[in-house]
């Protein structure tokens, strides 16, 4: 039933995509580009549909290019993402890569790079972005039903549109922090149960533990309600709970024995591994995307799992960024990080929130999993900042009339 249901879905998505962009057409490429991502963005269930996703951002920035000034490395986020790319290239630098692998991820940084550009000035108003995270909601809702349907058919970890679980729960997890801006309180509580449950349906621990931190915040934020936040969030828990238990051959072992999950344990070896090239490599690391290529070289003789593996990624993208750019590019992805978390501050307790929340999630899942080559990522790490001139922007406006 998955497999058909990768096949399906981007077409019952698509038609989502049109019933919303008739009452949205000013951000139409900005919806169009969220519909790619998780409908096409790691689907490989048929051949046209990798293509389409990049085919999708294509589009994108040739719109941006044509209609729009090219101005956006004049702006605080602009800039930023401009050093990054400066790391990318200073780890080419004495590093004999792999040309192939390194131009790839070159050519998908500058991809990201014109696709932000592009959303940073399509989403100029707090309406917009309003109404984005409406569609999001919307989308991860129905992917939400269609999760808990196939878990409860297949009866094992679901990934539907993915071809990872933890892709899929990346996405359902931004969905959660979304749909609290969802302002009928019937129809928020319905999605968050439901988005809740389908992330259980995942088995994703590194999301069930951002879920769990997005509802304390929200509980928490809110005392004048605190009681009924409280039982509506052990509510959601429970009834996660019971999805997760209809049946026995999903794998509840991830969430036990951790010491003894394989996952985990290869995880610690790269972290190991890790040191090792961060010693060796301190400046620019081993060269961007090369990690898979050069590991090797440094795993220890006492390895159970690594000595025994060709090809793996970092599985944290703070790993991947110390170890392939090196320590000034990890200091400097702290440092954007600080930065949007005081910028949150700054803003309004409506908007504080909700940006919060999606930060954390997008932080939490990269250290766990390698999310770099997504511009979702990148969107929402620097969506506090975008916010903010937003708001600067209509203060200056309103103050003018």
């Amino acid at each position: 039933m998955e497999l058909l249901l990768k096949q399906i879905l981007p077409i019952l998505f698509f038609f989502l995509l049109l019933f919303e962009i008739e009452k949205n057409k000013s951000i139409l490429f900005t919806l169009a580009l969220f519909w790619s991502y998780i409908s096409f963005g790691s689907n490989y269930s048929l051949p046209p549909y990798r293509v389409l996703y990049q085919v999708v951002q294509l589009i994108v920035i040739l719109y941006y290019l044509a209609y729009y000034r090219f101005d956006f490395h004049y702006t605080k986020v602009g800039k930023q993402l401009l050093v990054f790319l400066l790391f990318i290239l200073l780890s080419y630098l004495g590093n004999g890569v792999q040309l192939s692998l390194y131009l790839s991820s070159l050519i998908n940084f500058i991809t990201i790079y014109l696709v932000l550009s592009y959303l940073f000035k399509a989403i100029n108003t707090t309406e917009k972005l309003e109404k984005v995270f409406t569609y999001i909601t919307k989308l991860v809702f129905l992917t939400a039903i269609f999760t808990v349907i196939a878990f409860i058919v297949e009866r094992t970890r679901i990934e539907l549109t993915t071809n990872n679980p933890n892709y899929l729960a990346y996405f359902l997890g931004l969905g959660f922090c979304t749909a609290y801006t969802t302002k009928n309180k019937t129809r928020r509580l319905i999605e968050l149960l439901t988005i809740g449950a389908s992330i259980m349906c995942t088995s994703s621990r590194i999301i069930l533990i951002a879920m769990t931190v997005v509802v304390v915040i929200h509980v928490l934020s809110n005392k004048r309600t605190l009681v009924l936040n409280i039982l509506g969030g052990t509510l959601a828990v429970l009834i996660a709970i019971g999805v997760l238990n209809v049946t026995e051959m999903i794998s509840s072992k991830r969430f036990r024995n951790i010491d003894e999950d394989a996952s985990t344990l290869v995880r610690v070896e790269i972290i190991e591994t890790s040191k090792k090239i961060v010693a060796a490599n301190p400046f620019n690391g081993v060269g961007y995307n090369q990690f898979q290529n050069r590991f090797s070289n440094y795993v220890s003789a006492t390895a159970e799992f690594l000595a025994d593996t060709d090809k793996i990624v970092t599985h944290n993208d703070f790993l991947r960024i110390v170890d392939e750019l090196g320590i000034p590019a990890l200091l400097f992805m702290f440092y954007i990080i600080i930065s949007q978390v005081i910028i949150i501050w700054k803003l309004p307790v409506y908007q504080r929130n909700v940006l919060l929340t999606l930060l954390i999630t997008d932080i939490l899942y990269s250290t766990s999993h390698n999310n770099l080559n997504a511009f979702v990522f990148w969107f929402f790490l620097m969506l506090p900042t975008m916010a903010y001139y937003i708001n600067l922007k209509e203060a200056y406006v309103k103050e003018a009339e």
